[in-house]
């Protein structure tokens, strides 16, 4: 074996190298002319039935209630207590404010569920033409 602590040996004899053989296309049987290949129209104007004119898209139904475990209803978030008198190190006196009920079950037409939604279906096994 040979490496850096070993000392240089003068009877090892390396032939000089030949010149490189570079093979072309040709050499290798692959001379073909690309002008030659019939029916590779590649012009994009003549790909049909390639509408991407998005006024196409019929029956895209958007209705939210279809997503499954996305209840974004207000009632169902766990966690999530709005009570003033839970904040500690806020030296605000909630109770002497008076009209300011942060319960969520109070705010009254604030209806968060997707499923009130209308027209917004998101449901992708309606989109026709895909």
């Amino acid at each position: 074996l040979h490496d850096e602590n070993t000392s240089p040996v003068k009877s090892i004899v390396m032939p000089t190298p030949r010149p490189r053989a570079l093979l072309t296309m040709e050499d290798m049987g692959m001379n073909h002319d690309m002008s030659s290949m019939k029916g590779m129209d590649h012009d994009m104007s003549s790909m049909k039935g390639m509408d991407h004119d998005m006024s196409s898209m019929k029956g895209m139904d958007h209705d939210m209630s279809s997503m499954k475990g996305m209840d974004h209803d207000m009632s169902s978030m766990k966690g999530m207590d709005h009570d003033m008198s839970s904040m500690k190190g806020m030296d605000h006196d909630m109770s002497s404010m008076k009209g300011m009920d942060h319960d969520m079950s109070s705010m009254k037409g604030m209806d968060h569920d997707m499923s009130s939604m209308k027209g917004m279906d998101h449901d992708m096994s309606s989109m026709k033409g895909m």
